[in-house]
C-alpha cells in the first residue's frame, strides 16, 4: 500500500535488522508462538494460586469481590470478612482496575480490521506487508525458489482468511446486536483479548511467505484472474475441516442465542448445556482447532502457530469453564448434576 516504509517502520526496521543479526533462526511465527505460549502459561499460572486466580481469572458472574481468595466458588468464606476489613494491597489494587464489558466488540472491530488489513497488504504486497514477511523465513536461509520450507496453498491461505473473518465479523454482529450490559471487566481480561485478535490475523499468513510471493503483480487483472483460480474442488484437508469449522460456528450462535435470552444468572437447560455447561466454549476451541488443521501443510496435521493459538484458547476457556461450574454448584447445588464444564470427566 506504500511506496516505501513509513518513517516510523524504518526505525523499527534497524532495530529488527540488528536483532536478526545476532539471532538469525528466529522468526515471526516463532515469536508469535512464543508469546501464545507466555500468555497461555500465565493464565494457568494463576489458575494454580488462589492469591491470583481469585483476584484475575473470575469473569462475569464468575468475578468475585476485590480482596476475595476463595478461587471461584462466589460463597463468602469467615476469612471474606476479615480480609475486608484489612487495607487492600497492590494485588487488589491491579484487580480493581476494570472496563465496561461493552469494550468486548472492540476485540472483533479489531480483528475484522486486521484481517482485512493484511489481505489487503498481501494482494499489493504492500509496504507493510514486506516489512513483516522479511522476518518471517530465517535470516541463515532466506528465501528462494526451490528452497524453502513446505507452504500452504493459495486455497489454504484464502479459505484461512475467509473462515476467520466470518467468524469475527458473526460475532462482531453478535455483540452489537446484544443488549447493553452495566457490567464490567478487568482491565487485564482487556488486554488479552486486544493481544490475541491483533496477533491471530497476522498467523494466517506468517507460514504462508512461498505462496505469497506468486501473487502477481502486473496488474489487476491478472491479479483477478489469479484470485479466481482459488475456486477450487475442496482438498481432503479442507473437505472435513470445513463443515467442522461452520458446524462449531452454527453451534456457537445458537448457545448465545440461546444464553441471551435466559434469565440472567439462572441454569441453562438447552439440549446443547445437557452434559457440559459451556458448550459455546467448546465449540470456540473446534473452531480455532479446524482453522489449525486447515493450514497445516505436508505432513503436518496441524500448521504450529495456528495450533499454538488455538492451545491458548483452550486453556483460556478451559479456565474459564472451570470456574463456571463452580459457580453453578455453588449457587444451585444438585441441580447441576453430573454436568461438567468442558469436557465431561475432566473440566
Amino acid at each position: 500500500m506504500f511506496d516505501h516504509l513509513p518513517h516510523d517502520l524504518e526505525a523499527i526496521n534497524d532495530i529488527l535488522h540488528h536483532l536478526s543479526h545476532d539471532f538469525p533462526n528466529i522468526t515471526v511465527p516463532d515469536v508469535i508462538r512464543t508469546l501464545f505460549a507466555l500468555a497461555a502459561g500465565s493464565v494457568l499460572l494463576a489458575a494454580g494460586l488462589p492469591v491470583l486466580g481469585s483476584r484475575f481469572l473470575g469473569y462475569g458472574k464468575t468475578a468475585l469481590p476485590t480482596g476475595t481468595a476463595t478461587g471461584y466458588s462466589g460463597k463468602a468464606t469467615t476469612s471474606d470478612a476479615t480480609m475486608e476489613s484489612k487495607k487492600k494491597g497492590p494485588l487488589d489494587w491491579l484487580a480493581g482496575l476494570t472496563v465496561p464489558h461493552s469494550w468486548f466488540t472492540h476485540f472483533y472491530f479489531l480483528a475484522v480490521f486486521w484481517t482485512i488489513f493484511w489481505a489487503a497488504q498481501i494482494l499489493v504486497h504492500g509496504s507493510v506487508y514486506k516489512f513483516v514477511a522479511a522476518y518471517c523465513e530465517p535470516r541463515s536461509q532466506p528465501f528462494s525458489e526451490g528452497n524453502h520450507s513446505p507452504t500452504m496453498s493459495p486455497h489454504q491461505l484464502s479459505l484461512l482468511f475467509i473462515c476467520f473473518l466470518t467468524q469475527t465479523s458473526r460475532r462482531l454482529y453478535e455483540q452489537l446486536s446484544s443488549p447493553p450490559s452495566s457490567s464490567r471487566m478487568w482491565i487485564g481480561h482487556y488486554a488479552i483479548g486486544l493481544f490475541f485478535y491483533t496477533l491471530l490475523p497476522l498467523s494466517l499468513w506468517t507460514n504462508a511467505i512461498p505462496t505469497i510471493s506468486l501473487i502477481p503483480q502486473d496488474s489487476a487483472f491478472s491479479t483477478i484472474f489469479y484470485l479466481q483460480r482459488l475456486i477450487t474442488s475442496p482438498s481432503l484437508r479442507t473437505l472435513p475441516t470445513l463443515p467442522i469449522f461452520f458446524l462449531a460456528s452454527g453451534l456457537q450462535r445458537d448457545c448465545h442465542t440461546y444464553l441471551a435470552g435466559l434469565k440472567k444468572y439462572s441454569i441453562p437447560e438447552h439440549p446443547f448445556f445437557s452434559r457440559i455447561l459451556c458448550p459455546h466454549y467448546a465449540a470456540e476451541i473446534v473452531i480455532y482447532a479446524s482453522l489449525a488443521v486447515m493450514g497445516g501443510v505436508g505432513g503436518r496435521v496441524v500448521d504450529g502457530t495456528l495450533a499454538v493459538a488455538a492451545g491458548f484458547v483452550a486453556v483460556i476457556l478451559g479456565v474459564a469453564a472451570r470456574g463456571n461450574r463452580e459457580w453453578y454448584k455453588a449457587k444451585f447445588g444438585e441441580k447441576v448434576g453430573k454436568r461438567w464444564g468442558l469436557v465431561p470427566g475432566w473440566v
